[in-house]
Formats: C-alpha cells, structure tokens, sequence
C-alpha cells in the first residue's frame, strides 16, 4: 500500500537541482520495452530534446543490454513500437506536473514520419475500466547518426488538459497499466496513416527517484512489465446508400446511409460472440459544388477557370463564353448561387464520357468517389483573374498556382480547404451498438400526360416509402446475396455500383472462414439537381442575353468521411461482452456521385413528337368542331 507524504517547495527546488543532473532510463523484461525515465521539470525540455539514439545507448532489454547493430534497415520488417515510456508520475497529485508519454519506434524501412504529422496517432487504453482512445503524437526526433538516419523516432503522446486529468484518475495507482494496440503513421508519399500492430500491455510500478513517497533523489522503485494483448485486425471499405427518390424536402435532396463492410475470423466469433458494437470516428466535410457535364464544349470552356477566383459580372463578361444554371446553381464562370450560397468559384469539373446516339449521358453517368478522391488530391489552387486578363498563369486543377500551405489551414490536414464548403470542428466519435436503426424516405414523382409530350420534369406525387429499422450493424449471410444484382443491393442498403467490389469482397471472405459485416456509421443528404448549360451571348449594352444549349450536366455535393478509423468492435457471447481493440488504417471515403433522380431529356422522343402532333391535330380537330357546330346553330337561329 502506498502512503502519501508532502514535502516542502524547498525539498522540490533541491530535488530538481540533483535531478537536472540526474537521467536515468533502463527496459525491463517483457515481449516489449518500457522506457522509463526519472527527472523533474528542469530537464523534461532536456529529455525531449536529446536525440532518441542516445536515449537508446547503453539501455537493456530482457534484462540484456541492448545491441544498436542488430537493428538496421529491413524492407521486409515491419515498424515497432521498441519502448513505450512513462516520465514523472507522482503518488502526489500535486506533483504530476511533470508526467507524460513517450514512445519509442523502430523504423526499419526508413520512412519519413515528418511530413503529415497531424496524421501520427497512437490507440490506447488507460486503465482497466477506460475507453480506449486515439491520441496526437508528437514528433521529437529522430536518429541522425550515420548509418542510423530515421531508424529511430521518439514521440511524445500529445495530452489535452482534459486527456490528462482523466488518464491520471482512471489509472489504478498501485498498478499504472497502458494498453497500446496500434500505432498509425504518416509516410511522407501517403495521404492517410498506416495502422501498425504494436499490441502490448505495459504495467508501471512504484516510482521513479524523486516521485515516491519517501522523496528519495536518488532512489527509484519504478518498474515496468509489459505482455501481448488480443487485437483484431480489419481491411474496412466504404460504401453508400441512395434511395430511387427524393427526402420529400424539395426534387432534388436524397436521404443518403454511410456504410463500411469488413470481416472478422469465425474463430473470434466462435470464442467472443457476434458483433454487437462498433466505436469508430471520421471528420466529416461536405463538398463545394461538384459540376459534371456531358458537352465537350462547355466542359473545355470551364475547365480552364477551375481554381480561379474571378470578379464580378460586369468586369468579368466578356471573358467566358459558357456557363450552366439549374434550381439550385447558377455558375457561368464569373457568380452563381448554390442552395442559396453565392459562389465565385468553381472547383469541381467533371466530363461524363460520350456515348452514341446518347445526347443525354450526363443524365445517366455515375462519377466514382474513386475518381472524385483523386480528383481533391491532386487538386491544386489557381489565382485571382483581374478584370478580363484571362492569361492566368496559376492555372486551375491540375497547375501549379497555389502556394504551400501549413498543415493547420488545410482539412485533415492534407486536402485545400476551397474544396469544402463545410468542415466540422472535431472528429465525429461513435460507440454503436446492434440495436441502433436508421430511418430512410424514398419520394417519386411522376409526369403528367402534357408533361411527357413537352418533355419536361414531372412535378406530381406519384407515391413515397419510407425504410425503417435500418439495422446499424448486420452480418451478411449468403441469404442476403440474391440472384439479381439490384436485389441483393436493395436488400443490403448499398448502391449498385458497390456491387462487384463487395461481392468479390465477401466471396474471398466466406472462403476464409470469415464473416463479413456491414456497418452503417451514418446518414446525411445529398444534394443533385440537373444544370441547364447555356452559351453567352451578351454584349455591353445587354450583358444578361444568351444562348440555352441542353440540359446534359449536373450539380451535386455530399457529405465525405475523412480519416474514418475503427477504434474497437465489442463480441457478445452468453450474455458476456468483450471488447476488442482493432487494427484499422484510416481511410477516405467519398461516396459515389449518382445523376439527377429528375432530369429532362434534351432531345424529344419520336413518339412523343408524334403523340404531341397527334393532340394538337386533336385540339385542332376539335376547336373546329365546335366553331362548326357554333356556326351552324347561328344559322339555325337567323
């Protein structure tokens, strides 16, 4: 049992004139290393500064000393975790100021974790009965020495003053107890973390000299045991789920569900149950307008303002030739309106491939979120077009332009913030269970008689659905895959253009002895409305005149989860839930872009110009019968 003991500001200030001087840091046995060091506040800046190779000399492992030569570079190794590092916990709470986390990587193919630092994190759970959580890493250093450069990186686990008041009270004082599952970081040539199995339990004991209770400088107790620990590790994909029809709010704003689908092992389900939870997170941000055409014309004619912010229409006029405009947009290379947002800038242009006969194939084309994520990664900024000099140098997707930007002025990081018209503060952070549903609506319009044979939108209620108990966490069984592609997708909640990944996906993992679940994480709405594509006409005297040309493009924008990350899964067998922690690499999920669920043909059908013909004969027909008939009771009349 440990017993508390106060000491004087005096004591401190002696022990910390001893302890600058003091540094001391040794492993312990274990399957992992627990670094530990004791000094005080005077020399954490010296701690953190000194280089993690010379932290490393001298050091033992299993109880033998540690041998540098038997480190090197491997591009068949894996990165470890070599040493996980309590510094400066203090039976006093009124001494903790010092305590922190460090950790210690072996890096054996010699990445460069320098570049996206905002991406390095580290999972951990703190105490028995903690959840377990994702926390910043801070990079120190890194190896320099000939023969070692970037072998080895020194982290320090980056603590909120919340983060750290809560760590220190759930953990059991007599036992200080990390569980670390994995660690995830940043090479310079990737745009997400990678997730590294570091699975280990490192337990803390007594004190390190100067932080126990009998205040001993030159005296430590502190010991550290560390063990494996069960992780789980999962390949997660991301899919989405539009109804046929609209949310019933306006034409064109569909319900949208948000789901990934992965496997776990059938022997962890044997042992631990089904899946009954998933703690997850992801930052969501929703895209600025994202303008797909088919005309090769406008497409050309817009391309060249991608990126670039231009002026007003009256010093802008002349300068572009083509633009579009819809219910919902209205953007022809100067101003324009968005679900009510004036925009001055187009960032998203997409060209649907031609086909023949088909002057509609916007109308029809499904842009893959694939597409539309290297789209926003190698997007660069243009520059501001001044008055009607239409050489711009900057360029727009795809140019040069922009200048670097610091990690903190882009979204998560890594993508330019122009491409989003919204970002929310924090990671979104779930813990859902089995039980949770979704509720989604389905609302179809149809034409009337007079719509059809002029062709336009149908603006009558035709009828509305409404999906509910949407199941949050399903297991898909081999009853779920029906003979007919658009049955097993109504039937999963996934569109059909997921179809041939998830299939081939779930064939590979029932062959494995794997259960493939899907988790829906999400719902938001999307946003899709036709775009009318016109030529300018205009000229000083009247600038508003131009020329319609069709109706093959659309406008859209949608909710994308970034960094999407699952944290642990929770099994449940006989009534006993066990919590597992997961080994996940972030990824990016951008939802497939649908067409319009209205739109307006270009070109009339022949029947129907030949059903309109007929009715206007009819009507003809008709108004002449009557002033027939009128005329001949006249007549009769006289």
């Amino acid at each position: 049992m440990r017993k508390s003991k106060s000491i004087s500001i005096a004591t401190n200030i002696f022990l910390y004139i001893i302890l600058s001087v003091i540094f001391l840091f040794s492993f312990l046995p274990g399957s992992g290393g627990g670094l530990y060091a004791a000094a005080a506040s005077s020399v954490i800046v010296k701690y953190e500064n000194q280089n993690v190779l010379d932290d490393l000399q001298g050091t033992t492992i299993n109880g033998e000393k540690i041998d540098l030569s038997e480190y090197y570079f491997d591009n068949s190794k894996n990165v470890e975790v070599l040493a996980f590092a309590e510094f400066g916990y203090s039976f006093n709470t009124g001494n903790q100021d010092d305590y922190g986390l460090y950790v210690y990587v072996y890096n054996p193919r010699g990445f460069d974790f320098t570049t996206n630092q905002s991406l390095n994190k580290i999972s951990l759970q703190c105490g028995k009965n903690a959840t377990r959580e994702k926390y910043q890493l801070n990079y120190l250093n890194r190896s320099t020495k000939k023969g070692y450069e970037g072998l080895f990186y020194k982290f320090k686990i980056s603590l909120t003053a919340a983060q750290r008041s809560n760590i220190l009270q759930t953990l059991d004082k007599s036992a200080l107890m990390y569980d670390v599952s994995e660690i995830e970081l940043c090479s310079s040539d990737a745009w997400n973390a990678t997730a590294y199995n570091v699975a280990n339990v490192y337990t803390y004991t007594g004190y390190a000299a100067g932080y126990g209770s009998d205040f001993d400088p030159e005296e430590s107790t502190l010991a550290c045991a560390s063990k494996d620990s069960v992780t789980l590790s999962l390949d997660v994909h991301g899919a989405a789920y539009r109804p046929e029809g609209t949310n019933g709010k306006n034409n064109y704003t569909q319900d949208m569900l948000h789901s990934v689908y992965f496997s776990i092992p059938n022997s962890y389900i044997n042992e631990y149950g089904e899946m009954t939870a998933v703690h997850a997170t992801w930052l969501n941000a929703k895209t600025a307008p994202i303008f797909v055409t088919g005309n090769d014309d406008v497409y050309n004619a817009l391309l060249q303002y991608v990126g670039t912010t231009v002026p007003d229409y009256s010093s802008f006029r002349s300068t572009c030739a083509y633009g579009f405009t819809s219910d919902v947009a209205i953007y022809n290379c100067y101003a324009g309106t968005f679900t009510g947002e004036t925009i001055n800038r187009l960032n998203y242009i997409f060209k649907a491939p031609n086909k023949i006969a088909d002057i509609n194939n916007a109308d029809h084309y499904t842009l893959k979120g694939s597409e539309v994520l290297e789209y926003i990664r190698n997007y660069k900024p243009g520059g501001v077009i001044e008055g009607n000099n239409t050489d711009n140098e900057n360029g727009g997707f795809g140019g040069g332009g922009g200048s670097e930007r610091s990690t903190s002025e882009l979204v998560a990081g890594k993508y330019y913030s122009e491409l989003f018209v919204g970002v929310d503060d924090e990671p979104t952070e779930v813990n859902i269970t089995a039980d949770d549903t979704y509720s989604i609506t389905s609302q179809k319009l149809t034409q009337s008689f007079w719509e059809k044979v002029f062709n336009k939108q149908g603006t009558h209620f035709e009828s509305s659905e409404t999906f509910e108990d949407i199941e949050a966490i399903h297991a898909v069984s081999n009853s779920d895959i029906k003979s007919k592609k658009a049955e097993t997708c109504q039937n999963l909640y996934i569109d059909e253009t997921y179809y041939e990944d998830f299939k081939a996906f779930y064939d590979k993992a029932t062959s494995s002895n794997e259960t493939v679940y899907l988790f829906r994480y999400y719902q938001s709405e999307y946003v899709c409305d036709e775009a009318e594509e016109y030529q300018y006409t205009g000229t000083s005297l009247q600038p508003e005149l131009h020329r319609r040309l069709d109706t093959n493009a659309y406008v859209a924008q949608e909710v994308v989860s970034l960094d999407f990350d699952i944290i642990d899964v929770t099994l449940t067998k006989d009534d006993v839930s066990t919590v597992i922690a997961c080994v996940s690499s972030p990824i990016d999920i951008v939802p497939d872009i649908t067409p319009p669920v209205n739109t307006t043909p270009d070109e009339v059908p022949w029947w129907q110009k030949l059903l309109a013909i007929a009715g206007i004969l009819f009507i003809l027909f008709v108004v002449f019968k009557f002033f027939e008939w009128l005329s001949g009771n006249g007549k009769k009349g006289k």
